[in-house]
């Protein structure tokens, strides 16, 4: 189940799990809003996650990259647009 999986996740780095839901929610957004294949090597869209890739502090957990937060506010603003 993903919530056993997440809560494992969080412990093993030491994170709040909300704070890995988030960048859970975060990443599988941006398969529904970005091009197929979206993962990349690093950032929010990278395929296998470790523990240590969100810090601890739960601050600064990696983003996506400067192309794909302009297509995601594109995106985004062509769905708002068409309502």
């Amino acid at each position: 189940m993903f919530a056993d999986r997440a809560s494992q996740f969080a412990d093993e780095g030491d994170v709040q799990v909300g704070v890995v839901v988030g960048a859970v929610i975060a990443h599988e957004l941006g398969h529904l809003l970005l091009p197929v294949n979206a993962h990349t090597r690093d950032g929010i869209m990278r395929a296998a996650w470790t523990p240590s890739f969100i810090p601890r502090s739960g601050v600064g957990v990696p983003g996506f990259d400067h192309v794909q937060a302009r297509l995601l506010r594109l995106r985004v603003a062509d769905r708002v647009a068409s309502r």
